[in-house]
């Protein structure tokens, strides 16, 4: 490493740091898991001190110290496209390349299975940290400047696929709330319709379509032990924690929950934890609270599951909370079938469900797609630095 480039150190500039400053700080928290630049807001005004720790375009910033003992940030390298923009903070070291390293190159190859030798050299307990001058003194393979340059645009293609497949998703989501947010009725009518319908919704209480589940029962190969996520509902207790630290015990009593009931934590409901199970029959906690429906069709089913991710539901539930318990908010399961929704004919039901279902199709095709370039990206990384 020390052949291949220069390097200097940051130093503390707390004590220039001004809302109107001139440079961008890169600090610890400026280090993103995908190694971009996270802008924390913290700007420094021009001086001596700050311009002598000016990164200029084409080099590299490295964090040396991590926040936890679990290593997600030290090493992480940022590439500066930018002149005059950004000034680094103490602990972390400007890297500049020499005239047989492509800074594209090293970013890529610093932020891949570098990293991991970077790891090994770290120092401390529950926060780590490296010295530079054990990280400059580790190896780098690369090959000649123009196959460097090629790898690197291929990576860089690569690495904005996947950005473009995160954009597609957050304009999904956004897609989605907007259609929550006006596709079902607050009063009589939502604010918008499908074409042809104009009948007002019927208002019906939870308890006229939901019932309390209340049977228990042991860990079995019929109920196996699971767990609750907001985001995938149900699932074994394994995909949650590592098995080998549950305490397994037969005759520990839990709540009985099969496919298509409703589950809630009513410690937790201010959260937004609650959710359709889709996993199947299964034994969770009895810290959650779960609820069976009322001979309701699968189309009734996902559309009272879509009623339950809207705000204006979420909040109509927070008025039954009962006070604050270890700074939640505790909500009843009586009070919880109190709740009054807005349901339309069975027609609309199922053309709202089909547009949500079409949604998340679409949705789980892009998470796919850039799950796979990620795989790509993680071989290419671990296979062509040789």
């Amino acid at each position: 490493m020390e052949n291949l480039s220069e390097h200097k150190g940051g130093t503390s500039i707390e004590k220039y740091f001004s809302s109107d400053g001139l440079y961008k700080v890169i600090s610890i928290g400026s280090y993103g898991l995908n190694n971009e630049y996270i802008d924390q807001g913290i700007r420094a005004v021009k001086n001596k001190t700050t311009e002598s720790k000016l990164v200029r375009s084409g080099q590299l910033t490295m964090v040396l110290n991590d926040k936890t003992a679990n290593g997600n940030l030290i090493g992480r390298c940022l590439l500066i496209s930018k002149d005059n923009e950004f000034i680094v903070n103490q602990r972390t070291e400007i890297i500049i390349p020499g005239p047989d390293l492509n800074e594209n190159y090293a970013y890529y190859y610093l932020n891949g299975p570098f990293r991991n030798k970077v790891k090994k050299i770290a120092q401390g307990g529950t926060q780590i940290y490296v010295n530079y001058s054990s990280v400059k003194r580790q190896k780098i393979n690369y090959p000649i400047k123009n196959e460097q340059i090629k790898i690197s645009k291929l990576l860089k293609i690569i690495k904005s696929l996947i950005t473009l497949y995160e954009r597609k998703l957050k304009l999904l989501s956004r897609v989605k709330k907007y259609f929550l947010d006006n596709l079902f009725a607050k009063k009589e009518y939502p604010n918008l319709r499908f074409k042809g319908f104009t009948d007002a919704w019927k208002q019906r209480k939870l308890s006229s379509i939901l019932i309390e589940r209340k049977d228990l029962s042991t860990e079995s190969k019929e109920f196996p032990l699971s767990s609750f996520i907001q985001e995938k509902g149900v699932v074994p207790k394994s995909q949650r924690y590592d098995r080998s630290f549950l305490v397994k015990d037969s005759s520990k009593k839990y709540k009985v929950t099969k496919f298509g009931d409703f589950i809630y934590s009513s410690n937790n409901l201010d959260t937004g934890s609650i959710g359709l199970n889709s996993y199947g029959n299964a034994v969770i906690s009895p810290v959650y609270s779960v609820f069976s429906s009322k001979n309701l069709n699968v189309l009734e089913t996902n559309f009272v599951n879509l009623l339950f991710q809207q705000n204006f539901y979420k909040n109509k539930m927070l008025r039954f909370r009962q006070g604050v318990m270890y700074g939640q908010l505790k909500i009843k399961e009586d009070d919880f079938l109190k709740i009054r929704v807005n349901v339309p004919s069975q027609t609309e039901i199922k053309n709202i469900t089909n547009l949500f279902s079409k949604i998340e199709l679409y949705a789980t095709l892009l998470e796919n797609k850039k799950k796979q370039l990620v795989q790509i990206k993680s071989i290419l990384l671990n296979t062509m630095f040789i």
